[in-house]
């Protein structure tokens, strides 16, 4: 029986990417000179003037799941969003990645005003929590291997690349040195 199931799913899966590659409009961009499926890398300077790619990005809620309540309202945002990302990460992130760095969060405070004209603190962190893994084309510490990469966590209040200043602070003076694994493919 559940066979038959997996089939008629797999089938109306078929059917509708059909259907929508039917409807889908042609965008006609014209000739280039670099191949279609190429997408220019998001790179950066470090402060040690390493150029930096980001390789990976994965990207979820902070407070997904959240039924009521507040941020904040009885722990240390800070702390427990914190523990929680480098968690994921680790989760998320092959074992030879190495442990990830969390950058430090913005805090955002406030009140919220209740019917009963008392009032409440909150604060929370960035409503995204962000993965990311940085290669470089040199190593970090072991002349003996060709790239080194470093993975960190952060939060940011959009869905998308790393644009806050504070941030990209972080990012730029990152301790690769110290931070990074060194590898070969």
């Amino acid at each position: 029986m559940h066979g038959d199931s997996v089939d008629t799913e797999h089938e109306v899966f078929k059917q509708m990417a059909q259907r929508c590659s039917q409807d889908a409009p042609s965008i006609d961009t014209g000739r280039s000179r670099g191949h279609p499926l190429t997408h220019p890398r998001w790179t950066r300077a470090l402060a040690d003037d390493r150029v930096v790619k980001l390789t990976d990005l994965i990207q979820f809620g902070t407070y997904d799941g959240m039924l009521c309540g507040f941020p904040g309202q009885f722990c240390d945002e800070v702390e427990q969003r914190g523990a929680y990302a480098l968690h994921r990460a680790r989760e998320r992130l092959p074992a030879h990645f190495g442990p990830p760095a969390l950058l430090t969060p913005q805090r955002y405070l406030g009140e919220v005003e209740r019917a009963d004209g008392t009032c409440e603190r909150w604060h929370r962190v960035g409503f995204v929590t962000t993965i990311a893994v940085f290669e470089s084309s040199d190593f970090a510490r072991d002349p003996g291997q060709c790239y080194s990469s470093l993975a960190a966590v952060w939060f940011q209040d959009t869905f998308g690349l790393p644009t806050d200043p504070w941030v990209l602070a972080q990012i730029d003076s990152l301790d690769w040195t110290r931070l990074a694994w060194d590898w070969t493919p």
